[in-house]
């Protein structure tokens, strides 16, 4: 069988997701993992725990270890690999990165998942369109 137009795509692209941790984020993670196995580097942009103070890599330890790539772990043992955390913030001028992540991004990255949201219903529209929409 041919594969798809998608996972021929994907094949070598390095990609940027911002909202990895969220729900819609760890699904996006999974699915192009398992569909789409030739594709580069996973950058997961991860802003530091307001609520605990973790940093990136940490949370993205926890995003994959998650039970959402159960199937995918049977099938791939070191998927992580391929995903990177990059330290950020999406409500920040060139979302956060440093330098250097920046200059990573800019000369790798060929695909933008924007999947990054608020979910506080009260929250200030200012914020939330800054978020959800800017970002």
């Amino acid at each position: 069988a041919q594969p798809s137009a998608v996972r021929s795509f994907m094949a070598g692209k390095d990609v940027l997701l911002t909202g990895g941790t969220g729900f819609l984020g760890k699904v996006l993670i999974e699915r192009l993992l398992r569909s789409c196995p030739e594709v580069g580097t996973i950058y997961v942009l991860i802003r530091v725990s307001p609520k605990t103070g973790r940093g990136a890599k940490e949370r993205l330890r926890d995003v994959i270890e998650s039970t959402c790539f159960d199937r995918l772990r049977k099938m791939w043992s070191d998927f992580g690999r391929k995903v990177v955390a990059v330290e950020g913030d999406v409500q920040q001028r060139w979302l956060g990165m440093s330098d250097q992540d920046l200059r990573v991004v800019r000369e790798r990255v060929g695909v933008v998942f924007h999947c990054a949201a608020t979910v506080k219903f009260n929250e200030h529209l200012t914020t939330a369109l800054r978020i959800n929409v800017d970002a």
